[in-house]
């Protein structure tokens, strides 16, 4: 039998596609080890070293604006939420059963906080993550047609266990625009859980979109799928 080197094995491990076996790991044969403990060794090297470029990846494309934890959320200074309603929130349940949350109130209370915090979680427990304001939103779906960029992002949007649209209600939505945003959520519906923080109240989402028709059709089954979850207040107002 042909008795194989390092390097005919590198090789071998390239064309696999074990990249981190390919780049090295043979000098543990040195301290004598038997071959199957080495095998295990190096395929155990080779998937942790998959999982953290897979985990920098969806990080990477998560597009979070920064980094925020509940450990650094001061509760006392939102009187409307408590700790079972947070609690409740950072266990995923309802990512898990695609149910989707409205985080509603003024400017400066936290609702993006909020939001960017679950965004962390979830990445953290190697969920896929999108974060958008609703007017860089906007842009992917004016330019997906011409920019190949904005429409890979908006692939990805589609992958994702979890959308956070920012900024809902600061600036008006043309009607063209409104009905892509119905389709874009309708895909997601039941398939993706989405965040969507606003400041307006789901009485005026009729003026916002153009169409109260759409609105309900479009949002409102975000606010349905909310309310569907056990949480006592459904709409989880930050005030």
């Amino acid at each position: 039998m042909k008795t194989s080197n390092v390097t005919e094995i590198q090789h071998l491990a390239k064309k696999l596609g074990l990249h981190h076996m390919s780049q090295g790991c043979f000098g543990l044969k040195e301290r004598g080890m038997p071959n199957l403990e080495f095998l295990r060794i190096v395929l155990e090297q080779e998937l942790n070293m998959r999982e953290q470029k897979s985990r920098k990846s969806k990080i990477a494309k998560a597009h979070l604006p920064s980094l925020k934890t509940f450990d650094e959320f001061d509760l006392s200074l939102q009187p409307s939420l408590n700790q079972w309603q947070v609690d409740e929130l950072k266990k995923l349940e309802w990512l898990e059963d695609k149910y989707n949350i409205v985080l509603l109130g003024g400017a400066g209370v936290g609702k993006t906080y909020i939001a960017i915090a679950l965004g962390h979680l979830a990445l953290s427990r190697n969920h896929k993550v999108f974060f958008t304001t609703l007017e860089e939103l906007i842009v992917l779906l004016k330019t997906k047609d011409i920019v190949k960029a904005n429409a890979t992002r908006l692939s990805y949007l589609q992958q994702c266990a979890l959308v956070i649209i920012d900024e809902v209600g600061y600036l008006p939505i043309e009607k063209e625009i409104s009905n892509s945003l119905f389709q874009l959520l309708n895909k997601l519906y039941h398939k993706t859980s989405v965040i969507i923080t606003t400041s307006v109240g789901f009485g005026h989402w009729g003026d916002l979109l153009k169409d109260e028709m759409l609105a309900n059709a479009n949002f409102g089954q975000s606010h349905a799928s909310c309310a569907s979850h056990s949480f006592e207040r459904r709409e989880l107002q930050t005030t």
